[in-house]
C-alpha cells in the first residue's frame, strides 16, 4: 500500500488503526499529533519510531532518537542492498547442513550428536524467524 501526502485525521479510532497498519507493515511515516499548543512529531521508519520530537511554541525538544540519523544516500543503499537475502540464504543452507548431520546422527544412534544438532537447529530457527519477521 502507498499513501502519500498530508492528511488530517480527526477520528481517533481511524488514526489508531492507521498507526497499527504502519507498524505491522513496517511502513514509513511522519505522524504529527496536535494537542493544546503542543505538537508531538514521530518519525517512523520500517514500522519503528526512530525519532520523537515535542514542539511547544518556537521550542523543539527531542524526546527520543534511535541511533544515528540515516542520510538519503544511505537509505538508497539500504534499499538496493541484497545483504538480507544473502544472509537468509546462508542461514537456510546452514539449516540444511545441520539437518543432514542430524540424519546421520540418528542413523548412527549417537544421542550426543542428536542433542547437539537439536540445540543448533533451535538457534538457527530462531535466527531465521528474526530474519524473516
Amino acid at each position: 500500500y502507498k499513501l502519500a501526502g498530508d492528511y488530517v485525521i480527526r477520528d481517533a479510532k481511524l488514526a489508531e488503526w492507521l498507526e497499527k497498519l504502519i507498524g505491522s507493515t513496517r511502513g514509513h511515516a511522519i505522524v504529527k499529533r496536535v494537542k493544546d499548543h503542543h505538537i508531538l512529531v514521530e518519525n517512523i521508519l520500517f514500522g519503528e519510531v526512530i525519532r520523537l520530537v515535542e514542539v511547544t511554541g518556537f521550542k523543539q525538544r527531542v524526546i527520543y532518537q534511535k541511533g544515528p540519523v540515516l542520510s538519503a544516500q544511505e537509505m538508497e543503499d539500504m534499499y538496493a542492498s541484497n545483504e538480507g537475502e544473502t544472509r537468509l540464504l546462508l542461514l537456510k543452507m546452514e539449516v540444511d547442513d545441520e539437518l543432514e548431520k542430524l540424519f546421520t546422527a540418528m542413523t548412527e544412534e549417537d544421542t550426543i550428536k542428536i542433542e547437539n544438532c537439536h540445540k543448533r537447529l533451535q538457534t538457527l530457527s530462531h535466527q531465521l524467524l528474526m530474519m524473516e519477521a
